[in-house]
């Protein structure tokens, strides 16, 4: 009877253990994430600033950091030659090129008037947050091939 205590027990004691070792894995991650979105938020905030609303930024902050999680090792490694202080910071900007130029084309910039460009870059975030929410809201997983863009050339701009 009592090896019976004990095994059920040392069970018992081995499936807490095991939790607790899940519970610190899971805050780890969740404390990687909300530094990775602080080190992001400082360069989105320079960059975004007056363009988007302080919600939009936060949304774009919080997709900036999902989307550098996604990329594969071999592109955030791309990163590391970049002349910015970490990878994400590089990733961070190759990230507004990418929603900033989204409007782009030769006949549409030669056609546009002093300020325009100005509008352009505002209403490319307005559609890029709108497309998080839309996700955010069916649920949906990243874009893998939006992803596929990353890393920018080193002098795209």
């Amino acid at each position: 009877m009592t090896a019976l205590v004990e095994a059920s027990i040392e069970q018992e004691v081995e499936q807490k253990l095991e939790r607790a070792q899940a519970e610190i894995a899971d805050r780890t991650v969740a404390l990687e994430v909300a530094n990775q979105r602080y080190e992001a938020a400082l360069m989105i905030a320079q960059l975004l600033g007056p363009l988007v609303e302080k919600d939009g930024l936060a949304i774009v902050v919080a997709d900036v950091v999902d989307c550098w999680r996604s990329l594969p090792s071999t592109t955030r490694k791309a990163y590391e030659e970049r002349l910015y202080e970490t990878e994400l910071q590089a990733f961070a900007g190759d990230y507004t090129i990418v929603v900033d130029h989204s409007w782009r084309s030769p006949d549409r910039e030669d056609a546009l008037k002093d300020g325009a460009v100005e509008v352009m870059r505002r209403l490319s975030w307005q559609i890029r947050i709108a497309q998080i929410r839309q996700r955010q809201v069916l649920g949906e997983p990243l874009d893998i091939a939006w992803l596929d863009q990353f890393p920018l050339p080193a002098d795209a701009d």
